[in-house]
């Protein structure tokens, strides 16, 4: 029988975890959570606004840094660049991601007159990394430390709510998703 995880090159995993981990980003969840994820969102893109609702009954217990890139329409950059200025930028995602237009296509965080330099350059920056290096080729992208510090996985697109609250609970605590054996002892 074919082992899935024999197919995954977990080495090229690591690499793009470690590089988007280095990207500045918004974290949810609380900072001593054993388990961590990442997603790389556009502030207009539909399918990162339900993938948003898809995590809100885990962030409470799951760190996760959203990291902003832009590539969707015209308003991408700058709102993107809005939320992770703001104040308190876990609040403006969250207004974002929940205020979200579907007919327009928009987030639901307003654009202020103002956006500073450094946060449209960070945005600028973590796109041209996504793309540069396929990390991110389209939004959403997740990454999942399966095994805290030694494992991790990737996925574009779209986890329904079966599949992450599959994922979840295996956070920092396997080797090997397909195989329940290989968790920590």
């Amino acid at each position: 029988m074919d082992d899935p995880a024999s197919r995954v090159d977990w080495a090229g995993m690591a690499a793009f975890w470690k590089r988007s981990m280095k990207l500045r980003g918004i974290h949810t969840g609380p900072a001593d959570s054993s388990k961590h994820m990442l997603v790389y969102f556009d502030p207009n893109c539909p399918t990162c606004a339900k993938q948003w609702e898809v995590l809100r009954p885990y962030m409470g217990q799951v760190r996760i840094q959203w990291i902003p890139i832009a590539y969707m329409s015209k308003t991408s950059l700058r709102r993107a660049a809005a939320i992770l200025a703001a104040s308190d930028p876990a609040r403006a995602l969250a207004e974002n991601e929940q205020d979200y237009d579907v007919d327009g296509k928009v987030g639901g965080y307003a654009i202020p007159q103002d956006v500073p330099d450094w946060a449209i350059a960070a945005v600028r920056a973590n796109t041209e990394q996504a793309m540069r290096t396929k990390d991110s080729p389209g939004t959403p992208t997740l990454g999942f430390e399966l095994y805290n510090g030694k494992r991790y996985f990737r996925m574009f697109g779209m986890v329904d709510a079966r599949s992450m609250a599959v994922a979840v609970e295996q956070l920092g605590d396997t080797m090997d998703p397909w195989k329940r054996s290989s968790r920590k002892p």
